[in-house]
């Protein structure tokens, strides 16, 4: 039994040791690099800091442009809590945020009475939850579980914090060393315009090169312009029509402001995903299947199938007009046809290596 204890202390002894002799500190700072065009300036973090005093591990970024000016803004941070590489879902254990804003309105913006968008302000975490497959495999899904103090913005900074003891229940039992991934999520984003439509005669045939001269359709659904941010207008959706042929559905949207399809602007230290999409419902009877197309940025002609490549697509950009056609299959009498826009845009703070930090250290 002596002989146990004695194991037993020395083996508790050579962990605290490893924790400490790593050299870690309480503190990590990362200056990430600037994002040159000026579309990007609100996108764009521009520092990270996380530092512990034991009790919290407390989380900052700070923006190019002051948070009050910007969009929705969402800092993601995903935690490493037992420093081994071969656990938790790629590597992480917890994956923390915090989020300032509106989605579909820029900070500054506010309804009449109302407070502005960046009073909106949320933190929460996230743990792992590992389920069984349909063949008796285990797979593993993020299951969001608690809210975490709500977020602080000054100027161009967003702070929040994460308590160690949410660390301490899934991390390594004697040591404080965590690993520490962010990146920055923006976004500004159009709510779906929705129309029913019949294709109870033979309608018109369209020519889909972004022009509308050739649309006659009385029934629009209109939408208000100047919803999103500045350098997302040519995101903002005014209208939706809805036409069909005797072998076509068709769809026109229109734009607050021309550019989409000649968008060319890239960085590499901002990711782009950002476009147009347009959601095909068959209602009963069905005789095709429902299927989404998303028409991107950058290129004024596009093509695309259905997943099972049973419905092919293509659309045209010009000015502020998108056209849109996708097969209509035979009996297909009646669809409903939604339109939304997104623009979300990603900065990895640093690479895409974890870096260490010591929760048991003040920093």
């Amino acid at each position: 039994m002596r002989s146990c204890e004695v194991f037993l202390k020395s083996v508790i002894v050579a962990a605290l040791m490893s924790a400490s002799v790593l050299g870690q500190s309480g503190l990590i700072s990362i200056a990430d690099d600037k994002a040159d065009a000026a579309t990007f300036r609100f996108n764009d973090c521009i520092s990270f800091e996380a530092r512990s005093d034991k009790k919290d591990v407390h989380f900052a970024i700070v923006m190019q442009k002051p948070l009050q000016e910007g969009m929705f803004t969402c800092l993601h941070v995903y935690l490493d809590c037992d420093n081994n590489p071969a656990t938790g879902m790629n590597r992480a254990e917890l994956w923390v945020r915090a989020s300032v804003g509106s989605r579909f309105h820029p900070n500054d913006y506010a309804a009449k009475g109302e407070q502005a968008a960046i009073s909106i302000r949320r933190a929460s975490l996230s743990r792992i939850e590992r389920e069984l497959g349909i063949n008796g495999g285990k797979s593993k899904s993020w299951l969001h579980t608690d809210l975490l103090d709500e977020p602080q913005v000054e100027g161009k900074t967003l702070r929040f914090h994460v308590p160690t003891s949410f660390i301490q229940e899934v991390g390594s039992r004697y040591g404080t060393i965590i690993g520490i991934r962010a990146r920055v999520e923006t976004s500004s984003s159009d709510q779906p315009l929705m129309m029913r439509h019949l294709c109870t005669d033979k309608g018109i045939p369209i020519v889909v090169d972004g022009k509308d001269k050739d649309w006659s359709a009385k029934d629009v659904r209109q939408d208000a312009s100047n919803e999103l941010h500045q350098v997302a207008q040519e995101l903002d959706i005014t209208s939706l029509r809805v036409e069909h042929d005797a072998t076509n559905l068709f769809a026109c949207v229109t734009l607050a402001q021309g550019g989409l399809g000649r968008s060319q602007t890239s960085s590499t230290e901002i990711e782009r995903r950002e476009g147009v999409a347009i959601y095909v419902e068959p209602t009963y009877p069905r005789y095709q299947k429902p299927f989404k197309a998303f028409i991107t940025y950058g290129e004024s002609t596009q093509t695309g199938s259905s997943r099972d490549g049973q419905q092919n697509w293509n659309a045209s950009l010009e000015a502020k007009v998108l056209e849109f056609q996708v097969d209509l299959k035979a009996g297909q009498g009646s669809f409903r046809i939604w339109a939304w826009s997104d623009l979300k845009r990603y900065d990895q703070v640093g690479d895409y290596q974890y870096v260490k930090l010591d929760w048991g250290k003040k920093g």
